[in-house]
C-alpha cells in the first residue's frame, strides 16, 4: 500500500496558511514512518500542482478545520478522478464525519489519531473488524457507525516521533510559526449552563473523575471548544521529548518556535492532580514548567538569539505573581496569547469559561510587569450574546489595551460538533452587533499599531515582495511588516517600525 497524506489544515487563506506550521501533518507522517507505511507528503498547494499523482497511490489522508471545506472537497474530487483507493480524514473537521462522508471520504478519525491509524493498517482495513479501531467513524450498508472513544496514554503518544522533514514542504518553513505540542487536551471540565442542565454538581466536584461524567449528556470545556470531549483531560509530555524535537526542528532551519497547548499552565499539572479536570486547583507546576523552560533555552540556537522560543497561550486563571516570574525571566520580550472571549462576567459563566475578565486584566498587568507582552482573544456571535454583552466587551477591550495588550484577537463563533454549542447558530458578521465590533476591534488594532512606530524588534526576512521590499515575520513580538531596503531573506534583522499599513501589517526598515 502506497499513501498519500495531503495537508489542508488552515489553507483557506494562503497568506495566513504560509505563517503558521501545525502540529498534525508532522505527527501523522510519524505514524506512518513508524508502522513501515510507504507514504508522501503534500501540503494542498503543492497537491493541486501534482493531482496526476494520484495514481501512484492507493490511499489518501487528508486533515483540515472546517473553515477548509472547500480545499477539503476539492481534493476528495481530484482524488476520486484519479484513484479509487480509500480516504481517510482526520483533524477538526471530522468531527462533523456527515460532511465528510457526502464528500466521499470513507473514513473519519475523531480526536486522536495514534491508535487509530496503527489499528487500521493492522486489520488491512478489514470492514468486520473496524468496530475494534477506537475513535472511527465508517459507513456500512448505507449506515454510520462509532466505535469506542479512546484518549491516548502519555507514553503511546510518545512512542512516535514526529516526522519533522516534512516542515521543509512549506515554502516559508524559516520564518514560520513551528508549533511543537507540550500537553494535550484541556484541564476544564466545566460545562455551560444550558437549558437542560439539572446542576448536579459533577462539574464542580472535588472528586476529579466525577468531572468526567455529566447525567444530561452536556460535552465537556467552554461551549464553542471540542477539545475536552475528543482529547480528554490534559497531560503533558516530557520535557526531554519536547526538546529533542525542538532541536531538531532548529537542526533542519526553523526559528520560531511555539509551544503549544490549550493551556500551558497546564503543563505538568497532572503530576498533582489526576484525572486533571479542574481548571483551577491544583495551582501551577513550578517546577515542571521550570525544567521544561530552562533546558530549551540552554540550546546554543536559543541562546544565540538565532531561534526563538515562545508560548501560544495560557489560561488566565492559573497565573499569578510567582507563574509570571518565572515565565519573565525566560520569555521576556516575547509574546503570548489570553483568551476571554466576552466582556461579561455572567456570559463567561454561562458558555463554560473557568473563569472571567477581571482575572484576564488581572494577568495581562502581571505579565506587563514581568516583560511579557500578549494580545487577547474574543469572539463575536457567541450564544447569548446580547446588546449588553457586546458592549461590556467593547468596554473590557478597552481595558485591556489600557492595561497592556498589544493586540486583540476577534474570531467568529463556529458551532463545532462535540460540543455544548454544536446547534447554535454561526456568528454573522453582518449582523448589526457583531460588524460593530469587528470594525471596533479593527480600529483599536490600527491604534496599538501607530504605538509600536519607533520600536526595534528583531524580524525575521520572510520573501521578497517586489524590489527593495520584503514580507517579515516577528521572531519573538510585534506585527508582520512590509520591510524596505535591501536584504538576504532568511536572515534575522533589527527592524524600525515606521507606519501602520492597517490593524495587522506595519511598514519598517533596517536599524541604522
Amino acid at each position: 500500500m502506497k499513501a498519500l497524506f495531503v495537508d489542508c489544515l488552515n489553507t483557506r487563506k494562503k497568506e495566513s496558511w504560509r505563517e503558521a506550521i501545525p502540529i498534525a501533518p508532522r505527527r501523522v507522517c510519524g505514524i506512518l514512518e513508524k508502522i513501515g507505511v510507504d507514504f508522501e507528503f503534500m501540503h494542498f498547494y503543492e497537491f493541486k500542482r501534482k493531482r496526476k499523482e494520484c495514481r501512484k497511490f492507493n490511499l489518501l489522508l487528508v486533515s483540515g478545520m472546517r473553515i477548509d471545506l472547500n480545499n477539503v472537497r476539492a481534493v476528495s474530487k481530484i482524488w476520486s478522478k484519479y484513484s479509487a483507493g480509500y480516504k481517510i480524514i482526520g483533524g477538526p473537521i471530522a468531527t462533523d464525519f456527515n460532511v465528510c462522508f457526502r464528500n466521499g471520504f470513507d473514513f473519519a478519525i475523531i480526536g486522536e489519531g495514534e491508535i487509530a491509524l496503527q489499528q487500521l493498517f493492522r486489520i488491512n482495513f478489514d470492514m468486520h473488524k473496524l468496530r475494534d479501531v477506537p475513535n472511527l467513524v465508517f459507513k456500512k450498508d448505507s449506515r454510520i457507525f462509532f466505535s469506542e472513544r479512546r484518549f491516548c496514554k502519555v507514553k503511546e503518544i510518545i512512542e512516535i516521533n514526529n516526522y519533522n522533514q516534512v516542515v521543509r514542504k512549506y515554502p516559508l518553513y524559516f520564518a514560520s510559526k513551528v508549533y511543537v505540542e507540550v500537553v494535550r487536551g484541556c484541564s476544564n471540565f466545566l460545562r455551560p449552563k444550558i437549558g437542560n442542565c439539572i446542576k448536579c454538581g459533577n462539574c464542580e466536584s472535588e472528586d476529579l473523575k466525577k468531572r468526567l461524567f455529566c447525567p444530561v449528556g452536556i460535552p465537556p470545556g467552554c461551549g464553542y471548544c471540542s477539545v475536552p470531549s475528543f482529547f480528554g483531560p490534559a497531560r503533558s509530555l516530557p520535557a526531554s521529548y519536547i526538546v529533542e524535537e525542538v532541536k531538531e526542528l532548529i537542526k533542519i532551519g526553523v526559528r520560531r518556535i511555539f509551544l503549544e497547548a490549550p493551556d500551558f499552565l497546564d503543563y505538568g499539572r497532572e503530576q498533582l492532580a489526576t484525572p486533571l479536570t479542574n481548571p483551577k486547583e491544583p495551582p501551577a507546576n513550578l517546577k515542571a514548567i521550570k525544567k521544561l523552560l530552562s533546558s530549551l533555552f540552554k540550546l546554543k540556537e536559543v541562546k544565540d538569539r538565532k531561534a526563538s522560543i515562545n508560548v501560544e497561550n495560557i489560561k488566565a486563571n492559573l497565573l499569578t505573581e510567582d507563574v509570571a516570574d518565572l515565565l519573565g525571566s525566560y520569555l521576556r520580550g516575547t509574546s503570548l496569547n489570553l483568551g476571554c472571549e466576552t466582556g461579561s462576567e455572567k456570559h463567561c459563566k454561562k458558555i463554560g469559561r473557568p473563569f472571567g475578565p477581571k482575572d484576564v486584566l488581572k494577568a495581562i498587568k502581571l505579565l506587563r510587569k514581568n516583560g511579557i507582552f500578549c494580545g487577547v482573544y474574543f469572539i463575536y456571535g457567541l450564544p447569548f450574546q446580547s446588546r449588553e454583552t457586546v458592549f461590556q466587551t467593547i468596554s473590557m477591550i478597552k481595558k485591556c489595551v489600557e492595561a497592556g495588550a498589544e493586540k486583540i484577537h476577534i474570531y467568529k463563533f463556529l458551532p463545532l460538533k462535540g460540543t455544548a454549542f454544536e446547534n447554535f447558530r454561526a456568528g454573522n458578521p453582518k449582523e448589526k452587533l457583531n460588524k460593530l465590533l469587528i470594525e471596533f476591534v479593527n480600529e483599536i488594532n490600527f491604534q496599538l499599531k501607530k504605538k509600536l512606530v519607533g520600536c526595534k524588534l528583531p524580524y525575521i526576512i520572510a520573501q521578497k515582495i517586489k524590489k527593495n521590499r520584503y514580507f517579515a515575520y516577528p521572531l519573538k513580538r510585534g506585527p508582520n511588516v512590509i520591510a524596505k531596503g535591501k536584504f538576504r531573506v532568511g536572515s534575522i534583522v533589527l527592524l524600525k517600525l515606521l507606519k501602520a499599513l492597517g490593524p495587522n501589517l506595519m511598514l519598517a526598515k533596517a536599524k541604522k
